[in-house]
């Protein structure tokens, strides 16, 4: 018998484990399907945040030692979700579990440390930085002159851009440390990087790059969280662009010092300038980009991060921009709407997803009766889309979603409710 351990939300197919499993969720309470699990429940609190399970480390590691003891050896820990990468590591060094390790995974997870082995490798150029919790800083000094701004600071270990803060001089930043330093959270300052923001996705197995496509955002992360816009972005193509993500992303992940990843980087790309690390994260991107790459290039991504977790080789070779058969007159985007609401609410109604553009080839939306911003986890989207065809008709046809889906919903509780969004 196979003893595997899912920790969190974590990606699950059934069909890539051995026949003889046996699987231990170790998590919130949800649903689970047919797939057959012994459930450990965790009790999380009411403002959950991205570092909860991290904290949980002792309590997840105890668990899985008493599985052990009735069940025998664990051979596999799942843990692929932003949320769950360290922790599932941490399991793993604890209790001699094969798979990836502390050192693999700190540096998708802890941006200071990321920072430092970029830095090290002295492959790439990139920006200044400084954290109290490395000592290698690019920057001198925590004292900043002028010509040092404008900086960006962010916590080492979030995701989803929360707590980052854009500064333009010194009360700005003693304002921000304070900040940091009262939700306790290490913390970065970089310099800030113009250019236009990018996502670089791929499957990197055996120290090699076996996938790899590149979008730019419309909408990015940041607006999501602090203007409450949608999330979007459209593949970029071109010989001399594609080459050079290629080789942008095969230096970053030499330089992390990884063999195994399915990743998700974001980096500024800038005219004829060489493009600039933001951050790289060590699991499938969010939003809609898994469903729209599977759809464009009939890889799955979240398949592709479990596969790294059981042991399994891949089968993809040479895919996405490294293919020489690729069709580039066409390309993809996606858009995921938001609920501009923060009150815990029902849905009644969703309007306009039967007059969808005909370059729409997937979609999913929030449905009828679902309750919105009811607790603390991170909630759906009013509407995902994924759309397939040339770069001029997919900006209008996302314009279009933007402004032609609405949701009817009414207020079960008129109190603002603390979401992650």
């Amino acid at each position: 018998m196979i003893n595997v351990i899912i920790i969190g939300d974590s990606y699950v197919n059934y069909a890539l484990f051995p026949a003889d499993s046996r699987l231990f969720y170790i998590g919130r309470c949800r649903e689970w399907g047919d797939i057959d699990v012994v459930e450990y429940i965790l009790e999380f609190p009411a403002t959950f945040d991205i570092e909860e399970y991290d904290k949980k480390e002792e309590e997840i590691i105890s668990i899985c030692r008493d599985v052990e003891s009735k069940y025998g050896n664990i051979d596999f820990v799942i843990g692929s979700s932003e949320y769950t990468l360290l922790v599932a590591s941490k399991v793993r060094e604890s209790l001699k579990i094969p798979g990836r390790s502390v050192s693999d995974i700190i540096p998708f997870r802890n941006k200071a440390v990321m920072r430092d082995r970029i830095c090290s490798a002295r492959l790439l150029k990139q920006c200044n930085y400084f954290s109290p919790t490395v000592a290698d800083s690019t920057f001198r000094t925590s004292i900043f002159c002028n010509d040092d701004y404008p900086l960006v600071i962010k916590p080492c270990s979030q995701a989803g851009s929360r707590f980052v803060s854009f500064i333009d001089n010194e009360s700005d930043l003693l304002e921000a440390i304070d900040d940091m330093n009262e939700n306790k959270l290490d913390y970065i300052i970089e310099n800030k990087i113009a250019g236009e923001i990018i996502h670089i996705d791929g499957l990197y197995r055996d120290g090699e790059l076996k996938f790899i496509c590149a979008s730019k955002y419309v909408y990015d992360c940041m607006s999501w969280i602090s203007k409450n816009t949608p999330m979007s972005s459209i593949q970029i193509t071109g010989e001399n662009t594609e080459r050079n993500v290629i080789d942008f992303a095969n230096k970053v992940l030499a330089s992390i010092g990884t063999n195994d990843v399915v990743f998700h980087l974001e980096a500024f790309a800038h005219n004829s300038d060489p493009i600039q690390l933001l951050e790289i994260a060590a699991r499938p991107g969010g939003a809609a980009i898994v469903p729209a790459i599977k759809v464009f290039y009939g890889i799955d991504l979240n398949e592709e991060s479990l596969k790294i977790d059981l042991g399994i080789k891949t089968t993809t070779s040479s895919a996405g921009y490294l293919s020489i058969k690729r069709n580039a007159t066409e390309t993809f985007s996606w858009i995921v709407l938001p609920i501009k609401e923060r009150r815990h609410l029902q849905i009644e109604a969703v309007s306009g997803l039967n007059r969808l553009p005909d370059s729409v080839t997937w979609s999913t939306s929030i449905e009828v009766g679902e309750e919105y911003n009811k607790e603390f986890w991170e909630d759906k989207a009013l509407a995902k889309f994924v759309l397939v065809g040339n770069t001029t008709d997919l900006l209008r046809d996302m314009w279009y979603l933007e402004k032609s889906i609405s949701v009817d919903f009414k207020v079960i509780h008129k109190g603002l409710c603390k979401v992650i969004s």
